[in-house]
């Protein structure tokens, strides 16, 4: 696995290790042929422990299955537009030739920035 990444076997407990230690605090859920599938911060494993998770529950059961995602070569308009429009969020993933690449980083008052 990526740094920054898990799979469908990993449990919470791994993805709240691997969230502790990231600068980007967010797990990237990849299928076994490195496609997202999902992403973890620490509010949906909050979210997935209190309906009855354990930190053994496969992070399938709590990852959100509809994270925003680009392509690496999308312009700045593209990503920041993306970004503003899902105004919750701070960051996406960004793929090149459909295949996990990195985490498209924060919105500040400056624009986009790279993490």
């Amino acid at each position: 696995m990526s740094e920054g990444t898990l799979n469908l076997n990993s449990t919470l407990i791994d993805a709240v290790l691997l969230i502790e230690k990231s600068v980007k605090r967010l797990a990237i859920v990849l299928s076994e042929d490195k496609r997202v599938i999902g992403t973890l911060t620490d509010g949906d494993i909050r979210r997935c422990l209190l309906l009855g998770g354990t930190l053994d529950t496969l992070v399938g059961e709590g990852m959100n299955q509809s994270p925003v995602i680009a392509n690496v070569n999308s312009s700045d308009h593209l990503l920041k537009k993306l970004l503003h429009k899902k105004k919750a969020i701070n960051s996406m993933s960004l793929f090149f030739r459909n295949l996990f690449y990195c985490v498209f980083g924060r919105v500040s008052a400056w624009g986009v920035q790279n993490t």
